[in-house]
C-alpha cells in the first residue's frame, strides 16, 4: 500500500520544491481575488497526506514481524499535528473519489493508524514497559529499531513535548490553511471500548455468558466486537476481534491453484513437507465472493481468534485457490499479516501470510488445534486480520 499514492490522483502540480506556506499562501491569494472560488486545498492535502505516507513508509520498512513500530511511535514525532492530518486525510479521500476511486480503499488503509495509533507521552511509555515485560530480549530489539530511525533508544517527554506532532492545531488554522474545517473523528480507543463493555456486562448470576454480537448503539462505535466464551476463564467477557467494514470480492476459481503448485509464489514457506504434499489436490470450483476483515484488538491465541468469529469453524473456511487468488488479486493493498482458514479433506487447516516491504509474501500454517497454536499473542504489538467468507 505505502508509495502507491501517484500524481494521477492530483487535480493539479503539485511541485516538490513548494513548502507548505507557498500552498496556503496561493491559495488564499486566489480565494481574495476569487470570492466565489469555494474549492478546498486539495494541492496543501495532498502534500500533507503524501507527507504522512512517507513516514508511515519509513516505519513499515523497519517493523520487526510481532512488534510494528507503528503501535509505538509517539504521536510528537508526526510530521504535522495529527488533527491536521487527519483534516488532510478526509480532504485526500474527496480528491481521490472525484479522480481515482480505485486508490480511496489503499488510502483509508493508511489512514487507520490516524485513528488509533500514535500514542500520547504517558500510553507511548506504558506501551514500552509493556514490551519490555512480555518481550524475552526485555523490548531489546524494539529499542534499537526505534534508534535506528530516531537516534535514541526512548523519546524523553522534553524531546516529547517538543516535537512537531505534539503541538496543538486550532481549527481556525485548519480553515485557513485547507479552506475547509472537517468533521474529524476523534481516535478510537480500543481499551476503553473494551473495559466499558465488561463493565456493562458484568457478573451473569450462572457464571456462564453466551456469545453476543453488540450493534453500534451498545458500544457508541460503528465497529462491531464479537464475543467469545473461553473455556478457562469465567465472568471475563474477552473481545477478540472486530469486524471491520472492509469487504473484498475473491474471484471464481476453478480449484486447480493449491500451495503445492504455488510454492514459487512465496518467499518462504513455513509448512510441513507432509501437510505441502496433502495440499496438492483440485478443490471445487468457487462463483464470485465476498470475504469480510476482521481486526485484532485484544490478546489472544490464534485458534482463540478464529473461534471468536464463529464456532462452526466450516464457516470460515476459503478454499485453497480462493486464498492464493485473494493474495495474487489484492497484493498491493495489503500490510501486515493475514490469517485464513481452509480444509484439507475434513481436517481444518490455517494459514498465515505475513507481507513484506518488497512486495513478497512470507507464508505459514499446518494444523488447526489448540495445542500447536498456543501462542498468545500482544494486540498492542501485532498488526494482525483475518479473512473470513461474509455472511
Amino acid at each position: 500500500m505505502f508509495g502507491l499514492f501517484k500524481n494521477k490522483i492530483s487535480h493539479r502540480e503539485v511541485v516538490n520544491q513548494y513548502d507548505n506556506s507557498d500552498l496556503i499562501k496561493a491559495y488564499n491569494l486566489i480565494k481574495e481575488s476569487v470570492p466565489e472560488y469555494k474549492e478546498p486545498n486539495y494541492a496543501l492535502a495532498e502534500k500533507v497526506f503524501k507527507d504522512f505516507n512517507s513516514f508511515q513508509l519509513k516505519l513499515f520498512n523497519e517493523h520487526l514481524p510481532l512488534h510494528p513500530l507503528m503501535t509505538l511511535v509517539p504521536m510528537s514525532l508526526l510530521p504535522y499535528p495529527k488533527k491536521y492530518i487527519k483534516a488532510a486525510y478526509y480532504l485526500y479521500i474527496d480528491l481521490a473519489n472525484q479522480n481515482a476511486p480505485d486508490m480511496v480503499q489503499n488510502i483509508q488503509e493508511l489512514g487507520f493508524w490516524l485513528f488509533n495509533g500514535y500514542p500520547s507521552y504517558e500510553k507511548y511509555i506504558a506501551k514500552i514497559e509493556s514490551i519490555g515485560k512480555s518481550d524475552p530480549t526485555g523490548g531489546i530489539l524494539i529499542r534499537e529499531k526505534f534508534e535506528k530511525l530516531f537516534g535514541s533508544k526512548e523519546i524523553s517527554k522534553e524531546d516529547y513535548l517538543a516535537g512537531t506532532g505534539s503541538q496543538d492545531c486550532s481549527d481556525e488554522k485548519i480553515e485557513y490553511d485547507f479552506g475547509y474545517l472537517p468533521d474529524i473523528e476523534e481516535d478510537v480507543d480500543f481499551e476503553k471500548i473494551s473495559k466499558e463493555v465488561q463493565k456493562s456486562y458484568g457478573k451473569q448470576e450462572d457464571e456462564e455468558y453466551k456469545i453476543k454480537e453488540l450493534n453500534s448503539s451498545d458500544i457508541s462505535t460503528e465497529s462491531k466486537i464479537i464475543w467469545e466464551k473461553d473455556n478457562d476463564i469465567k465472568n471475563i467477557p474477552n473481545n477478540v476481534l472486530i469486524k471491520t467494514d472492509t469487504v473484498f470480492q475473491i474471484p471464481p476459481t476453478d480449484g486447480k491453484i493449491n500451495i503445492a503448485n504455488s510454492k514459487e509464489s512465496f518467499k518462504i514457506i513455513f509448512f510441513e513437507e507432509e501437510d505441502i504434499n496433502k495440499s496438492d489436490f483440485v478443490s471445487k470450483n468457487t462463483n464470485i465472493a465476498e470475504a469480510q476483515v476482521h481486526y485484532l484488538i485484544n490478546d489472544s491465541t490464534i485458534y482463540k481468534m478464529f473461534k471468536s468469529i464463529d464456532k462452526d469453524l466450516n464457516n470460515l473456511c476459503f478454499t485453497q485457490s480462493q486464498i492464493l487468488v485473494f493474495l495474487k488479486e489484492h497484493r498491493n493493498k495489503l500490510v501486515g499479516t493475514w490469517h485464513f482458514m481452509y480444509k484439507i479433506e475434513d481436517n481444518f487447516m490455517f494459514m498465515q501470510v505475513c507481507m513484506d516491504n518488497d512486495g513478497s509474501m512470507r507464508l505459514f500454517g499446518g494444523d488447526f488445534t489448540p495445542e500447536g497454536l498456543d501462542h498468545v499473542y500482544k494486540a498492542a504489538g501485532v498488526s494482525f486480520r483475518f479473512l473470513t467468507p461474509k455472511n
